[in-house]
């Protein structure tokens, strides 16, 4: 694991174009008579460091639908054979040994949205991950980092939104997000582009469905205020490095995130797509994931030989037909 079933020995791995491979053929409707099922078993232990915090699981890639528990406790079922899912692990796992069961349907009602052109086999795909969070937490955040209307200052926008196990949020917390230029390593010197703060006591925290409570964070810089910056394109991919933290009042360290990105500004004048001001000629294929010797279970060497490959051949533009790679 990860790997597909029908290349170690279960089942007969099927290629057909468009159609289903199989029968009948009623959407949307899974077939019951012939729909094999693998169940996974496996443990895993959760440390001491872990017992106020939040737990969770992500799977990378499931084909196609399946059914989650943890200590014999039905934790949920999704389906989507390329989209990673993730389930709230926090109210069943203990400190210690825990025991995880996934069951797995070669068919579902969604493999009538992937009846594709590509070989169809199944299991897990992708990589399994447990991990913890603070009670207080970055839950995601979404970055706008593009040029002005000249091509030359730097604009940057960020929504970030917080989650909390309560509504008690920490007196004179504070969510600091900054931007870099050069490594997040010791001797070496980096340039600050900016940096933004703001008071978590100044948000409203709205209880969800799930039990959590969330806030919503939008902060923005004045191109101005950045200035000059080295703009992404293929032929030049610089990169800054953003860096998030949640601080309580005594400036100790709740949570911190790091993630590279770029400037660029992408647009459709005339006709033309242009990135940074720039024309840009598409020149695209097609990729699937596939691996002639472990089927949907692709390794990093084998996405940098494609990456390689459509260079070396003047591709700038990739389909993952027609899913999230």
């Amino acid at each position: 694991m990860p790997a597909n079933w029908e290349l170690n020995g279960y089942g007969t791995p099927i290629y057909v174009n468009v159609d289903n491979e199989f029968r009948p053929n009623e959407p949307p409707f899974a077939p019951t008579k012939d729909n094999p099922v693998g169940c996974y078993l496996t443990e895993f232990n959760v440390p001491e460091a872990w017992k106020d915090r939040l737990t969770f699981i992500n799977f990378g890639a499931v084909k196609s639908a399946y059914y989650v528990w943890v200590n014999g406790q039905f934790v949920g079922f999704t389906e989507d054979a390329k989209t990673n899912a993730e389930f709230d692990l926090t109210p069943y796992v203990n400190v210690g040994k825990n025991t995880l069961a996934v069951k797995v349907y070669r068919f579902s009602n969604g493999s009538y949205f992937e009846c594709q052109d590509f070989w169809r086999i199944s299991g897990i795909e992708r990589d399994v991950e447990v991990y913890s969070k603070p009670a207080l937490n970055i839950y995601d955040y979404e970055v706008h980092a593009g040029l002005d209307k000249n091509y030359k200052n730097g604009t940057f926008s960020i929504k970030v939104k917080l989650q909390s196990k309560t509504n008690k949020i920490p007196k004179k917390s504070t969510l600091i997000v900054g931007a870099y230029e050069g490594p997040e390593t010791k001797g070496f010197p980096e340039t600050i582009l900016f940096t933004l703060t703001k008071s978590l006591n100044e948000l409203t925290f709205t209880q969800a469905e799930d039990g959590y409570y969330y806030a919503d964070v939008e902060l923005s810089v004045d191109s101005k205020e950045i200035g000059k910056v080295k703009p992404w394109s293929a032929e030049s991919p610089n990169l800054y490095q953003l860096r998030m933290a949640l601080m309580d009042k005594k400036d100790s360290t709740i949570e911190k995130l790091t993630s590279p990105f770029g400037f660029r500004t992408v647009e459709i004048k005339g006709g033309k797509l242009l990135v940074n001001g720039q024309y840009v000629l598409i020149k695209g294929v097609n990729r699937h994931e596939h691996d002639p010797y472990t089927g949907h279970v692709v390794s990093r060497e084998l996405m940098e030989r494609d990456v390689a490959m459509m260079k070396w051949m003047n591709i700038n533009t990739v389909r993952t037909c027609p899913y999230p790679d």
